[in-house]
């Protein structure tokens, strides 16, 4: 049985450093989404007389929610979803540090289509790792997928790696969704006609490089794939021109979220 909130939209506890750069985009989407409270510091006090439906934990860096804040806040709100954003310190917290147990956890450049998915699929009653019960594990809260084979007629996306393998898997990626693929093997030439989309792949690749492809038909948004992110990454590939950036590994559903916007604009 899927809990409905008690109330429509959904109300959000924001826990920790709103101000910085590498958690706004998924603030804005919590914004866009739910009703938000905002706190600081580490008190349970935050919660207050009216139970939130999520706890967002901004984390900046490791260690800065011990298990026994986390705990507290599961007993004094028993029925609200917990999930923890991550920022670029705590990205080896999984190897050396003690992440909380029962936590979904999200870094920073993961949290917006996450959360974008996630939330729709509260607002339709339907199943989604939001909706698993604390004993999950993290294989248990990867998006199923299902759509897979959707065609999306007279649309097709452009690829640009350097590497002959993530450009193959990307454009097996991209079939799946339902779209037409072709590749580009460098700046210099007009785009084809009929792309909505282009992704570029970093491998063996510079921004400078995605800087010339886009210049070449500005008419065409540009989906960024990067392994971990750190926040100047970010900052110079949007300074590039890129719509999107999408962290490594890649799900397929992150890529079914990012390109369904360009597709039908």
């Amino acid at each position: 049985m899927i809990r409905r909130p008690a109330c429509w939209p959904l109300r959000s506890l924001i826990m920790g450093d709103c101000a910085r750069r590498e958690f706004r985009d998924c603030l804005e989407v919590l914004a866009e989404q739910t009703v938000l409270q905002y706190a600081s510091g580490t008190s349970c006090a935050a919660i207050g007389e009216e139970e939130p439906d999520l706890i967002v934990l901004l984390a900046s860096r490791p260690g800065e929610y011990s298990h026994d804040f986390v705990e507290s806040l599961r007993q004094q709100a028993p029925l609200a979803r917990m999930i923890g954003l991550l920022g670029t310190w705590c990205e080896g917290e999984m190897r050396t540090g003690r992440p909380w147990p029962a936590v979904p956890r999200l870094y920073w450049h993961q949290g917006a289509n996450w959360l974008k998915r996630e939330l729709a699929l509260l607002a339709l009653g339907s199943a989604g790792a939001l909706s698993l019960p604390l004993t999950a594990t993290e294989e248990e809260r990867l998006p199923q997928f299902s759509n897979a084979g959707k065609e999306q007629p007279g649309t097709q996306i452009e690829i640009f790696s350097r590497s002959p393998a993530m450009a193959e898997m990307l454009a097996e990626a991209c079939q799946a969704l339902g779209y037409g693929v072709c590749r580009r093997l460098g700046s210099g030439g007009a785009a084809r006609a009929g792309i909505v989309a282009g992704i570029w792949e970093e491998t063996l690749s510079s921004p400078a490089e995605l800087a010339r492809i886009a210049a070449d038909d500005p008419g065409i948004p540009w989906i960024a794939v990067v392994g971990f992110p750190r926040l100047e990454d970010v900052l110079q590939l949007q300074a590039a021109g890129v719509a999107g950036i999408l962290s490594k590994p890649l799900l397929l559903d992150d890529l079914r979220i990012a390109l369904a916007p360009l597709a039908t604009s």
